[in-house]
């Protein structure tokens, strides 16, 4: 009889220690989680004919995410196209890249939404965009002295859809003996820029091009005509 309530007691402070350290109830136990794997490409774009001083080869990603209650998850200098990240709380996610060159510059940026479902793996594709921000649109033309009488440059802006793209500030076109220039600010992305000089209404030349404008840089178009450059001369 001794026996048996000595194992009594002892069952009874077994529980006892057991229970006082905390027994995890449902809300301290961690639901399921998730999973994405992230796919990235660049745009379909045509070769620039113009664009800035500014290595644009794509060399790491930076990847981050912002998900249910706040959770969030990053990394850095990802050199691969595809990431898979793993441990994230189901519920909606919104997941942003930045496209960087070998010296960190960011040439891109894209981002999507991903709903993250317990025990399964999500695919998500991000198309990048080019980088947010205004870069610069600098042109020069010269010509032969005493072959314009009233010298005139116009350029004409269209986006890849080839809609006409006006400036939100208007460009600065100076022009000063046998020299233009043209100076516009413009956000970044790819577009087409028809150039043309004129004597008054008349064409003398044209050129029409394709052009890359980045972040607080600066696109450069110079040409230098000789008479046999240009068109149309009495």
């Amino acid at each position: 009889m001794k026996r048996i309530l000595k194992k009594t007691l002892f069952l009874l402070l077994t529980f006892f220690v057991w229970t006082s350290c905390g027994v995890p109830d449902q809300e301290q136990i961690r639901p399921e989680t998730g999973s994405i794997a992230i796919r990235l490409q660049s745009p379909q774009t045509t070769e620039r004919t113009l664009t800035p001083v500014l290595d644009t080869v794509i060399s790491t990603y930076d990847i981050s995410g912002t998900g249910p209650e706040a959770h969030l998850f990053e990394a850095n200098d990802i050199a691969d196209t595809m990431y898979t990240t793993t441990g994230l709380e189901p519920g909606s996610w919104t997941i942003t890249v930045n496209a960087k060159n070998a010296s960190g510059t960011v040439l891109g940026t894209g981002s999507t939404a991903v709903t993250v479902t317990r025990g399964q793996m999500t695919a998500a594709t991000i198309t990048m965009g080019p980088a947010t921000g205004d870069g610069t649109l600098e042109l020069f033309v010269s010509w032969p002295e005493s072959t314009l009488v009233n010298p005139v440059l116009a350029v004409t802006l269209t986006d890849l859809e080839g809609t006409t793209i006006t400036p939100a500030v208007a460009p600065t076109v100076t022009i000063i003996g046998e020299q233009a220039s043209y100076s516009a600010a413009l956000p970044a992305g790819f577009y087409a820029a028809s150039i043309s000089l004129n004597d008054d209404v008349l064409s003398v030349w044209s050129k029409i091009e394709a052009i890359r404008i980045s972040p607080n840089e600066a696109t450069d178009g110079t040409w230098n005509l000789a008479a046999q450059d240009m068109h149309s001369l009495p």
